[in-house]
Formats: structure tokens, sequence, C-alpha cells
């Protein structure tokens, strides 16, 4: 599959760290789409791309707020959104949907536009504050 989109670095170490394990369950996900035992495969790896994402974004929004980032309602109702996505396409997954790898790079195409443009909104804020 290819990678149309990158991972722009915010220049906060542990934000960027936890951007880079956000990917690393996406391509944990992609493997396991197709292959043998796919179903199951996929769920764990749902399971574990969506637990990881509640915990980075409670992380994301709690340093925001303590920094008091103007635009916090706007990034939290993104946040909201993919969660909630993410929890409808778990529930499809549990019922026997397959994911597919157009489905994956979609998350994944999501989930680096927002970090390459939302969450480079509040580091330039953050260097400028």
């Amino acid at each position: 599959m290819n990678e149309p989109v990158q991972l722009t670095r915010t220049g906060i170490q542990e934000i960027d760290e936890q951007h880079a394990q956000l990917v690393a369950c996406l391509d944990e996900l992609r493997e396991s789409v197709g292959g043998t035992g796919a179903a199951t495969a996929a769920q764990k790896a749902l399971d574990t791309l969506f637990d990881y994402t509640r915990r980075h974004f409670a992380f994301e929004e709690e340093l925001l707020a303590q920094l008091q980032y103007p635009y916090l309602a706007d990034h939290i109702a993104g946040h909201q959104t993919l969660i909630a996505d993410l929890a409808k396409l778990g529930n499809e997954v549990a019922s026997g949907k397959e994911i597919g790898e157009q489905l994956v790079l979609t998350l994944r195409v999501w989930i680096l536009n927002h970090i390459n443009s939302e969450d480079m909104k509040y580091a330039r804020y953050l260097v400028e504050a």
C-alpha cells in the first residue's frame, strides 16, 4: 500500500513518540488485513489502535488544557469524531464485517492529516506563546 501522507513532527517529544506509536498501530492493523485468521487479528489490532488513540487523545487534550490552547474545543471535537468512527468500526468487525485495505488507508490518511494539520496548529501556538 502506498503511503500518500507522511507524518510531520510537532517538536514535542512525547507527542511525537505517541504519534509514531499511532502509526505503528495502523501498520499492525494493515498487516492483519486479508491473512489467515484475519478477522481475529484485525479485531485485536483495531482494539489496540482504539485504546492507544483514546490514551493519546486524553494526554494531548490535558496538555492543551493546561496550556490554555484557544482552539481546544474544536480539537477535541475532531478527536471525538475519530473515536466514534473507531468504536463503530470495532462493533462492525465484532459482528463479522471484514476490514479492507482501503478502510485502513482511509484511517491512516485521517490520522496523519489530523496530525499534520490540527496538531501542527497547536505546535505553532506553543512556540509562539
